[in-house]
């Protein structure tokens, strides 16, 4: 039993050993980086942990916490040898890095962690006084890790678990400067002061001004969420409120097949004789988890007219 003076016995590596593999490993839920676990579980209680087993253990730990933060960690872990005793207080530190890998499991990593794909722009040029929306469809493909078949389903919660996201921007630009100037405008300043919204494991965040949820991919149902709104800013109210831009979200046909429907409302002062009149686009951006400490598979994308 672990404390100082006594043996490290097996209950206590094993201990350690599922912290991390729930991590770094398949997991379930939000957890879970879908990644081959080198370490395993001592199944005889009363044999000696090997310095193999606890090296599986230590690139385990190390694997996941240096995904997190993109340095080496590897002076926070003792390094066992056959000419070294793995001691109370390195298995303190061991299950001590255990914990702070498994509270900080869900951040997004540093640039160095993750590859950032850029979805082609979805454009529109046609006037429009009416609600415009797109979608774009992620699917999330299966793999194989080491000797580990993931699923779609497993891949697509691995993504958002290692810290991955899917960004989104708008702009409406090159605007004309007749009777539609002011309409023009204010659209023009809405997206531009949303600035970038990020969909996240169980939270949506914005840069700019703007409405968004404490929801995410965890909170997906097969039915549209409205996970961020941004009304037109002030100084064009009340002749252009309520419009506005919408983001849904929801599952398609399973749980590894996620649809945005970015939503353009343009609901009031809106006539044939003032239709929004320009380039509207909208950009997105996805954040996929890779290098050599985690990466999960790369989903393909489809995007609809706008």
């Amino acid at each position: 039993m672990a404390g100082q003076g006594n043996l490290i016995v097996a209950t206590d590596y094993n201990t350690i050993q599922s912290k991390i593999a729930l991590v770094q490993g398949t997991g379930s839920s939000d957890y879970g980086y879908c990644q081959q676990v080198l370490s395993s579980q001592v199944n005889n209680l009363n044999t000696k942990i090997t310095v193999s087993q606890w090296n599986n253990l230590r690139t385990d730990l190390l694997l996941a916490r240096q995904h997190q933060t993109g340095s080496d960690q590897s002076a926070q872990l003792a390094l066992p040898t056959q000419s070294t005793t793995i001691k109370e207080a390195d298995r303190s530190a061991y299950n001590a890095f255990a914990d702070l890998v498994t509270t900080n499991r869900l951040v997004t990593p540093p640039a160095s962690q993750y590859s950032p794909i850029t979805v082609p722009t979805v454009t529109r040029t046609n006037p429009w006084a009416s609600t415009v929306s797109y979608t774009l469809t992620l699917n999330f493909p299966g793999y194989t890790s080491g000797s580990t078949v993931i699923s779609a389903v497993d891949n697509a919660r691995a993504f958002f678990n290692a810290g991955g996201l899917v960004k989104f921007s708008s702009s409406f630009t090159g605007y004309t400067t007749d009777g539609s100037l002011t309409v023009n405008q204010s659209w023009g300043t809405l997206l531009s002061n949303m600035g970038t919204i990020s969909f996240g494991a169980h939270v949506t965040t914005n840069t700019g001004s703007g409405t968004a949820q404490a929801k995410g991919f965890f909170e997906l149902t097969t039915s549209n969420q409205l996970m961020f709104t941004k009304l037109v800013d002030p100084v064009y109210t009340p002749t252009y409120s309520p419009n506005q831009y919408d983001l849904y979200v929801r599952f398609g046909v399973t749980n590894a097949q996620i649809i945005f429907t970015p939503t353009y409302s343009y609901t009031a002062g809106g006539n044939v004789l003032e239709p929004a009149n320009g380039t509207l686009a909208s950009v997105a951006t996805l954040i996929v988890p890779t290098g050599s400490n985690v990466s999960v598979g790369t989903p393909t994308y489809v995007s609809s007219a706008l």
